[in-house]
C-alpha cells in the first residue's frame, strides 16, 4: 500500500491565503492552440543564397533554384543545367525581460521590477541543395528541377528570472473537483489493494484514499496534478479538506501564497522545417513561362521548458526548491502544390504565383518532470524513471495553412535589376483538426475566424552586376496576422488572470534586411555569400495562473550563407 503523511501544518496566515485562492488557478490546456498553428505555418521569405539576399523577391520570375519555393515559372529562364548547394550558419540572439512584483520590505506596497537577460545560440548545416536540368528542345524552353530548402528554423533559447511574490507555478498544480476523488476511512479500514492512480494519506484519526483515475480506465484525469502529487509539488491536507466543497479542497500547492521567492526559467527550442520540391517550367508561348512544383515538407520541433522556484529567504515552512520541466517533440509532415506564370518583355518581367494550402500532419510527444527539495534534506522527483510515464502523452492532429497568392515585377536598368513582390495570405483560412474529428479544436478555430486577418507580405530586392562581381540587397516585411492579446489567456475575461507584462509585446511582425555578393569564378562556377537578418518581438507565458508574468522577447536571427553553383 502506498502510504504518505501530509507536510507539517502551515502558518495560519499562509493557510488563510491559500484557502482564499483555492479554485482560482485554471487547468492549463494540453491541446495545440491557434498560435501553435500559426507558429508552424510561418516560414522564410526566400531560400538559397541569391534569393535570400534579394529579400525573397522573385515572383516576377528568376532563373534560380529558389524559384521552386516562390514561382516555379522562373525555372524556364535557365540557359543551362546547374548543380547548387548552400552551407549556412545561424546566430540567434534573444533578449528577454521578465516583470514581477514583490514587497521590498515587510509592510511596503508591492513593487514591480523588470529583469533583463540575453541568450545567444548558434547552429550550422546544409541549407539548400538543388539540381536543375535544361531539357534540350528544338524551340522554346523546358526545364526540370529538384531542390531541398530549409524553410524555417526553430533554434533559439531564452533565460529569465526575477523575484516574485504574487504568483507561483505551483498555483497550477492542484486538481479541480472533477479530476480527483477523495474517500475518508477510519484508521485501518482503507482497502489493502490499491489500483493505478490511487494513494493513501494517513493521519492519527483517519485515512484518505486519493484517486486520480477514479473511473478505472487506466488514464489519469489530470497528469500535471498527479505528477505534482508524487513529487510533493502539492499535498493533501485533511485539516482543510471539506467534503461538501469537493475533493479538490484538500489540495494545496507547495509554495504558500505571499511567499517571496526567486523564479528562474529557461526555454530552449530547436529543429527546422525542410521542403523537398520537384517541378518544372516550360515556355507555353514566346516569352511566357508556366511552372509547377509539388512540395513535401518535413521537420522536427523540440522544446524543453524548465522553470524553478527557490525559497532563498526561508519564508516557506519546510520548502526549499521546486523544478518543473516540460518537454515536447513534434514531427511534422506536409504537402502542397505551387504554380505560376511569368512574362518577359524587353527590359522587364511580371509574374503571378498560386500556392495551395500545406496539409500538415503533426505528431506531438510530451513529458513532464518535477523535482522538489525541502529544508530537512528530503528530495522527491517524478518523471526521471522510465516507468514513471504519467504525463507522457502522444497526440496527432492536422493543420491546414491558407492559400497564398502572389504577384511580382522586375525591371532591368543598365546593369541593375530591381524586383518587388506582394504576397497575399488570408490567415482566417488557417485551421486545426484531429483524425477522429471530435471537435477538440472548435474553440481555437473560432478564435482564428474572429481574430486572425488577411495580410500582404512585401519584398523588395536589387541586384547590380559589376562582372564578375554581383552585389545584392533586399528587404522582406511579414506583418503579424493577429494581435496577441486577442487570442492569449488574458483575452478570457471570465478567468480574471490579471497577467503581468501584457502590453510590452502585442504582435509578431517580422522584418528581414539582407545583403549578398556573387562572384563568377569561371564560366561554369559561381560563388555566393549572403547575410540575412530576421527581427521580431515575441512573448512567452511560463504558466497560466492569476498574476503570472509574460517573458517579453526581442529576437534577432542572423543567417550567413555560402553557396556554390556549377553550370553544365
Amino acid at each position: 500500500m502506498a502510504i504518505r503523511t501530509p507536510w507539517p501544518s502551515l502558518s495560519a496566515l499562509g493557510l488563510a491565503l491559500l484557502l482564499a485562492c483555492m479554485g482560482t488557478a485554471p487547468a492549463q490546456a494540453q491541446l495545440p492552440t491557434s498560435l501553435d498553428a500559426l507558429f508552424f505555418s510561418e516560414r522564410l521569405p526566400g531560400t538559397g543564397t541569391r534569393l535570400s539576399a534579394l529579400g525573397g523577391a522573385s515572383l516576377a520570375g528568376v532563373a534560380d533554384y529558389g524559384a521552386l519555393y516562390s514561382n516555379p515559372a522562373g525555372l524556364g529562364y535557365f540557359e543551362s543545367s546547374e548543380l547548387s548547394g548552400t552551407f549556412q550558419t545561424l546566430l540567434v540572439n534573444d533578449e528577454a525581460s521578465y516583470t514581477t512584483s514583490f514587497h521590498p520590505q515587510i509592510g511596503d506596497p508591492f513593487s514591480s521590477t523588470t529583469n533583463s537577460s540575453s541568450q545567444v545560440r548558434t547552429g550550422y548545416g546544409v541549407g539548400n541543395a538543388a539540381l536543375i536540368y535544361k531539357v534540350p528542345t528544338q524551340r522554346g524552353s523546358f526545364v526540370l528541377g529538384a531542390a531541398t530548402n530549409i524553410t524555417r528554423s526553430f533554434d533559439r533559447s531564452v533565460d529569465y528570472g526575477n523575484r516574485n511574490q504574487l504568483s507561483s507555478v505551483s498555483d497550477i498544480f492542484p486538481p479541480l473537483n472533477d479530476e480527483v476523488t477523495v474517500q475518508r476511512f477510519d484508521p485501518g479500514e482503507t482497502p489493502e489493494e490499491l489500483f493505478f492512480g490511487q494513494q493513501v494519506v494517513v493521519t492519527d484519526s483517519a485515512e484518505y484514499l486519493i484517486d486520480f483515475d477514479f473511473d478505472g480506465d487506466g488514464s489519469i484525469q489530470r497528469p500535471l496534478s498527479y505528477v505534482a502529487f508524487q513529487a510533493f509539488g502539492i499535498d493533501f491536507y485533511p485539516s482543510v479538506y471539506d467534503s461538501t466543497a469537493g475533493p479538490a479542497s484538500g489540495f494545496l500547492p507547495v509554495v504558500p501564497v505571499g511567499t517571496q521567492f526567486q523564479q528562474n526559467g529557461r526555454l530552449s527550442e530547436s529543429g527546422s522545417l525542410r521542403e523537398w520540391s520537384f517541378g518544372g517550367a516550360w515556355e507555353a508561348e514566346k516569352n511566357l513561362m508556366l511552372g509547377l512544383s509539388a512540395n513535401i515538407v518535413s521537420g522536427t520541433y523540440d522544446v524543453q521548458d524548465t522553470f524553478e522556484e527557490i525559497d532563498d529567504n526561508d519564508e516557506a515552512i519546510g520548502f526549499n526548491e521546486l523544478s518543473f520541466t516540460r518537454r515536447q517533440t513534434s514531427e511534422l509532415t506536409g504537402f502542397n502544390l505551387r504554380g505560376g506564370l511569368s512574362f518577359q518583355g524587353s527590359s522587364f518581367r511580371v509574374g503571378v504565383s498560386v500556392e495551395s494550402p500545406t496539409w500538415y500532419s503533426i505528431n506531438d510527444e510530451t513529458s513532464l518532470q518535477m523535482r522538489t527539495v525541502f529544508d530537512n534534506g528530503d528530495r522527491f522527483a517524478y518523471g526521471d524513471d522510465s516507468d514513471e510515464n504519467v504525463g507522457r502523452t502522444e497526440f496527432e492532429y492536422r493543420i491546414n495553412t491558407p492559400w497564398r497568392l502572389g504577384a511580382g515585377a522586375s525591371l532591368d536598368v543598365l546593369d541593375a535589376t530591381i524586383l518587388v513582390d506582394a504576397l497575399f495570405v488570408d490567415w482566417t483560412q488557417l485551421s486545426l483538426s484531429s483524425s477522429d474529428d471530435r471537435g477538440e479544436f472548435d474553440d481555437q478555430n473560432r478564435l482564428i475566424d474572429d481574430h486572425f486577418r488577411p495580410v500582404v507580405h512585401a519584398r523588395a530586392g536589387i541586384e547590380y552586376d559589376f562582372d564578375p562581381l554581383t552585389v545584392r540587397a533586399g528587404f522582406a516585411y511579414q506583418p503579424s496576422p493577429v494581435s496577441l492579446p486577442d487570442v492569449s489567456p488574458e483575452a478570457d475575461a471570465d478567468r480574471n488572470l490579471d497577467l503581468q507584462g501584457t502590453d510590452a509585446v502585442t504582435e509578431r511582425t517580422r522584418y528581414s534586411p539582407s545583403l549578398g555578393l556573387g562572384y563568377q569564378v569561371s564560366e561554369q562556377l559561381h560563388f555566393d555569400l549572403t547575410w540575412v537578418q530576421e527581427r521580431f518581438e515575441d512573448r512567452y507565458l511560463p504558466y497560466v495562473a492569476p498574476n503570472a508574468s509574460y517573458v517579453n522577447e526581442d529576437v534577432v536571427r542572423n543567417r550567413i550563407q555560402v553557396g556554390l553553383r556549377y553550370k553544365f
